[in-house]
């Protein structure tokens, strides 16, 4: 019979379990006092128990407890006759079967055929962690939970995830569908940015998480035992303080790697806190979509590009009409103002947008940080205008056309391809094009990797040059 650590893999905290560790399986005493006849439970071994006297009878009924949500273990039962002689029970619907598996399961598994059957996994090993996400290309597979961590399970909020008093949308583990734990320690307003995550990126993501259902290094299924895959760890969703530079990021354990993120390889997630005087609803959705955004980052996704611009310095001098952009700790420039379909801005427009005549500006780059598809919640939201360059403009002056600016979906893309304002043939032209597949970016949904024993994958960068 099964002892495994806790009652759970996260239950009860590492602190505070016993040692050794009581096994799964036993007859309670009390219990089986009550029945007719009689079942004396063993004093030193919890795995044996009998009925003394049948009392004319030949039938006794036993009650066998489970102390664990994964607990297995041998079922054997004799009867000894006044002669001296003993009979060995079987299972009453196969005689041959005299060491009964508890559950009912086919070996070597030790996770229940019903469970598997229900799930769709019938055959597959205990260690088996090969849930993929749809379409990946194969080093994206599982979620760090073997097939007998995921019957044997969580509790989150409280309750056990297969149990049927769990929380309202909480969802049991799917051993054909990757699962993320999430500690939120933000608060509500970015559970929709978890379910956004979970519905477009085809994941279960846990959320509601108690802080004693995770352990201090972020560590998920610390109470592993039977068949465990890997130290897994869940993602930290924290509050940062208002910033108006950042609205959220993914804080690396290792901050000088070049590698993508794995929930191993991150300390947690920031999520920028309301503003003071409190939040808007756009407030909340933003916040909500930056939460799915940083922990998508937590789980290998990048961003759709990498050649933007970036934040410049716009200056406008009225006495020539012109206007210089200068990038951080570069040389200024000329540039002229357009309106994305109606030619170059007139100068009164331009006092509009830089009435102190010198402002900060995001300009974003063709198949950049805002490439792809717009409603993808991984696109980037920042540019106020874009730039062509290298490839269709002239060295001076540079052309920028003014957006004033861009908003972040609520969706994750299954493709490079750009839709919207960044189709192709759109008029008067696409802004920021396709994402840049090349490097591996955008089609969001497909760069998903969860699991802690995959090994780190380096993160495909052109140094910011064009998309090649």
């Amino acid at each position: 019979r099964s002892s495994e650590p806790g009652i759970a893999l996260n239950v009860p905290p590492a602190g505070l379990l016993v040692s050794p560790q009581p096994p799964d399986l036993k007859f309670d005493g009390g219990r089986n006092l009550t029945q007719n006849p009689i079942i004396v439970v063993d004093l030193n071994d919890s795995a044996r128990a009998e009925a003394p006297l049948l009392a004319g009878g030949n039938t006794a009924t036993a009650i066998l407890s489970s102390y664990d949500w994964g607990s297995f273990g041998t079922l054997e039962v004799r009867a000894t006759l006044d002669v001296g002689s003993a009979l060995v029970g079987h299972l009453i619907t196969d005689p041959s079967v005299e060491q009964i598996p508890i559950p009912k399961r086919t070996a070597p598994s030790s996770v229940a055929d019903k469970w598997k059957s229900d799930n769709q996994v019938t055959g597959k090993p205990d260690l088996d962690d090969s849930e993929d996400n749809p379409g990946g290309t194969g080093d994206d597979l599982g979620d760090g939970i073997s097939l007998y961590e995921e019957y044997r399970g969580f509790f989150v909020g409280g309750f056990h995830a297969r149990s049927s008093a769990r929380l309202p949308g909480s969802k049991p583990m799917d051993p054909r569908k990757k699962d993320l734990f999430v500690r939120n320690e933000y608060g509500p307003d970015v559970v929709p940015g978890f379910k956004m995550l979970a519905e477009h990126g085809r994941l279960n993501v846990h959320y509601e998480l108690f802080p004693s259902e995770i352990d201090a290094g972020s560590v998920i299924n610390f109470n592993h035992g039977h068949a465990n895959v890997v130290d897994q760890h869940g993602v930290r969703v924290v509050r940062a303080a208002p910033d108006v530079n950042l609205a959220g990021r993914a804080e690396m354990v290792d901050p000088t790697s070049d590698f993508l993120l794995l929930p191993r390889s991150t300390i947690h997630v920031k999520v920028v806190g309301v503003r003071p005087g409190g939040a808007t609803s756009a407030d909340q959705l933003s916040q909500a979509k930056t939460a799915a955004h940083e922990v998508a980052h937590a789980i290998s996704v990048p961003h759709h590009g990498e050649t933007d611009l970036r934040t410049v310095t716009w200056t406008w001098f009225p006495a020539t009409g012109e206007v210089e952009e200068t990038p951080p700790g570069g040389t200024a420039y000329r540039i002229e103002l357009q309106k994305e379909d109606a030619g170059a801005m007139t100068q009164q427009e331009i006092a509009t947008i830089l009435p102190s005549f010198k402002r900060q500006v995001y300009v974003a780059n063709h198949r950049g940080e805002h490439s792809g598809r717009p409603d993808c919640f991984m696109r980037y939201r920042a540019a106020a205008a874009y730039t062509r360059e290298p490839t269709t403009q002239p060295a001076s002056p540079r052309v920028r056309w003014w957006l004033g600016g861009e908003s972040r979906g609520q969706w994750m893309d299954n493709t490079a391809t750009g839709s919207g304002v960044n189709l192709a043939s759109r008029t008067p032209r696409s802004r920021f094009g396709d994402a840049c597949s090349a490097l591996d970016r955008g089609d969001c949904r497909h760069r998903i990797r969860v699991s802690d024993k995959l090994p780190e994958k380096q993160e495909m960068s052109n140094g910011g040059a064009a998309c090649p």
